[in-house]
């Protein structure tokens, strides 16, 4: 990693926004020839947007609908054009597939396709495609980097309107449109504070007089070096559109009537009806100033929620692989853990009666087909065996463990909460069987699990 605190690009004073001091952790390969570097880039979305269209690895997020037709919509924000999902009725129907998308599926796998005469050939998911949720010219949001910055720059407020927040934001008393009305609610001034005299003024408003709000409070804050980086990229503050990420870093699923999704999801969901809301233009009611006003605070209100939902995703305050792969698993089990140095780092030894019941129905298969009893009675001779130990039982396990892998042992997943980091999750082997109560596990896995020996609970999950 390079060093930038000698770098004049790159150095802030005190009053540097939050953005700028995100922690990151990077795992980079170990390599003498290389000099690994990493930063933060400032892009301009209209540009983006433009190169995706082109390229066909974006689209125009369409109206919001409802929650059931939205989940179905091929231009919303859960299409299938971002790639298939686990959930997805053929999730696997994609991975093969030519150029134009005539030939799909891997019965197709290696035939030249009529229409582009291009191989039907395995193809990867895919992180660069984006939806963009678009707002009419007429209006605009502010960037979310320029808006830390502009956020920074402008200082706290003693006005505090966000009930959330301990300090008011003079940004947010500016764009949070809140006009002096007479008894005809006619707009008639703002409600100028006696140390804020744009305050109120609306998103619109301050769109249009921005020259004159950041002179004001440059002569008062005299904050150059961020003054300097807004006028730098003055030309992106004011964007039109906004870049919606593959929902592949975004789970979602429908489980009977409910739906499970991250939060990401949520506040895209809210931004693309609000963005519908401002893109409605045709009636003189839908054109009334304080109503767009309000629709453009709300919109940027949860872009910046998103924003920071995305810095504490990467910071690893909410943990990528919590947020991807938290949820409820089948065949799964919790365990008291003790060590065990005979084992190999990626072996485990698991009780007796945790086998028998994750691995029941392979158990009264076998039962069936091999002893020609019922399903019943194999189903009886199982249940008793959960409490006391069957001979049978036990030999029917130590084949499966036999038999599975090449010999390897029974292959399973063991976790230890909260899932934080990569460590968090191994895959393991199944090679033995114990009548304690307790899953075996080398000591090597102690240090990526942040675990040892003083009682406490790992959960496990057994996956046939």
């Amino acid at each position: 990693m390079k060093d930038f605190s000698d770098d004049p690009k790159y150095v802030f004073e005190d009053e540097s926004p939050q953005e700028l001091n995100m922690k990151v952790s990077y795992t980079y390969p170990q390599n003498p020839d290389y000099e690994m570097v990493s930063f933060l880039e400032r892009i301009d979305f209209e540009e983006e947007k433009v190169k995706d269209l082109q390229k066909n690895k974006g689209f125009i997020i369409s109206a919001a609908k409802s929650t059931k037709k939205e989940v179905k919509n091929p231009d919303g924000i859960f299409s299938t054009k971002f790639g298939s999902k686990l959930g997805d009725d053929n999730p696997y129907q994609d991975r093969y597939s030519c150029e134009c998308g005539k030939l799909k599926g891997s019965m197709n796998r290696g035939l030249v396709c009529p229409a582009c005469n291009s191989i039907c050939k395995y193809i990867d998911d895919d992180f660069s495609i984006f939806g963009w949720i678009e707002i009419s010219k007429e209006y605009a949001v502010i960037h979310p980097t320029l808006y830390k910055q502009l956020d920074s720059f402008f200082g706290r407020s003693k006005y505090v309107k966000d009930k959330k927040s301990k300090h008011g934001s003079v940004l947010r008393n500016i764009i949070d449109f809140d006009p002096e009305i007479d008894r005809d609610g006619h707009i008639i001034g703002y409600k100028e504070k006696k140390d804020e005299p744009f305050y109120g003024i609306g998103m619109i408003e301050f769109r249009n007089r921005f020259d004159e709000i950041l002179d004001f409070y440059y002569n008062k804050n005299h904050k150059k070096t961020i003054y300097d980086d807004i006028i730098a990229d003055k030309h992106l503050i004011f964007i039109n559109s906004v870049p919606v990420f593959t929902t592949l870093l975004r789970p979602m699923d429908i489980v009977g009537d409910s739906m499970y999704y991250e939060r990401t999801n949520e506040l895209y969901t809210i931004m693309s009806k609000q963005a519908m809301y401002i893109n409605r233009n045709k009636r003189s009611m839908d054109r009334n100033l304080t109503l767009k006003n309000q629709q453009l605070f709300r919109f940027q209100s949860k872009y910046m929620e998103l924003y920071d939902e995305i810095v504490d995703i990467l910071s690893g305050k909410k943990g990528e692989l919590r947020t991807l792969v938290s949820g409820r698993f089948n065949f799964s089990s919790r365990d008291v853990i003790k060590q065990n140095p005979n084992l190999r780092m990626d072996q485990v030894e698991l009780p007796y009666t945790e086998l028998v019941i994750t691995q029941e129905q392979r158990i009264i298969n076998i039962l069936h087909r091999t002893y020609n009893i019922s399903y019943q009675e194999a189903y009886n001779q199982w249940f008793k065996a959960v409490g006391t130990v069957d001979p049978i039982i036990v030999s029917i396990l130590n084949d499966m463990i036999k038999s599975s892998c090449n010999g390897e042992g029974l292959p399973v997943i063991i976790n230890r909460n909260p899932t934080l980091r990569y460590g968090s999750i191994l895959q393991m082997y199944c090679v033995g069987i114990n009548f304690n109560y307790c899953m075996s596990v080398p000591l090597q896995v102690l240090t990526p699990l942040n675990a040892d020996f003083d009682g406490e609970r790992k959960k496990r999950h057994c996956r046939r």
